[in-house]
Formats: structure tokens, C-alpha cells, sequence
């Protein structure tokens, strides 16, 4: 896998994509989905030695970096950028 520079999404960003759907906006911690995600998140090192982290039977969310940091972090702004997505797309989280 290629290494990707991190996706960075702010509050600010949330509210932005919300107000494109022209739905009403809904209330959510962002934070809390992603640390919920993260909690289930499993972790391996491939056969070059790089840890490879991903969310069981979630599509889109998994990375990798160099150490359990580095993968975590990454892994952290792929979920975010999926979400940013699904809203942008008009899905309901």
C-alpha cells in the first residue's frame, strides 16, 4: 500500500457539508463515532513489517504507518474522510 498524506476534517467542515444537503442539521459528535470505530478496530503487521489497522466489515475504514501511532492516527482521518463523504453524499449516519 501506498503511504497517502492524512485527511484533516474540522467541525467547521461537518457543518459545511450539512448545510450542501440542504437537509436540516442533525446533531452529532463526530468525535464519538470515530472513537466508537477506533475501539474496533483491529491491527497487523504485514509480511514488510508495516502495521496495517482497519474496522472489521466496514467498508473504506483501514490504513497503515510505520508504528501502532502512526496506523492508528491514519486510520483515525480515513474514518473521517469516509464520513465527510457518506454526508456529502447525502447518507444518514
Amino acid at each position: 500500500m501506498d503511504k497517502k498524506q492524512p485527511l484533516t476534517v474540522s467541525p467547521t467542515d461537518i457543518e459545511k457539508v450539512l448545510k450542501m444537503n440542504n437537509k436540516k442539521t442533525k446533531s452529532f459528535s463526530l468525535s464519538a463515532y470515530v472513537e466508537q470505530a477506533l475501539k474496533l478496530a483491529e491491527y497487523e503487521k504485514d509480511e514488510n513489517g508495516t502495521i496495517v489497522a482497519y474496522v472489521p466489515n466496514v467498508s473504506g475504514f483501514f490504513s497503515q504507518g510505520d508504528n501502532f501511532e502512526e496506523a492508528r492516527d491514519n486510520l483515525r482521518d480515513a474514518i473521517e474522510g469516509n464520513l465527510v463523504v457518506a454526508l456529502q453524499l447525502g447518507f444518514e449516519i
